[in-house]
């Protein structure tokens, strides 16, 4: 599986699981989870997502890499 793929798939559940439990920080529901997912799959390689949401740190946390930019663009291998 590539990096990216590994990175989704975390960033799946770790979305599911904030949009979940902190509904009213999100504006979108559950099911709109894989249309963001798909946002998200383009957005990495041009660097056009936010490093600070919770999804987000949490997916960095579990794949033992830092929030930012550059980690996250290492980890892929971009």
């Amino acid at each position: 599986m590539a990096r990216i793929d590994d990175f989704l798939a975390e960033y799946t559940i770790q979305l599911t699981r904030a949009v979940t439990r902190h509904p009213t920080l999100y504006s979108y529901s559950v099911s709109q989870v894989p249309g963001v997912i798909t946002r998200i799959r383009e957005a990495l390689p041009a660097n056009k997502y936010m490093t600070n949401g919770r999804a987000f740190r949490a997916t960095c946390r579990n794949l033992g890499i830092k929030p930012t930019y550059k980690a996250v663009r290492d980890f892929l291998q971009y």
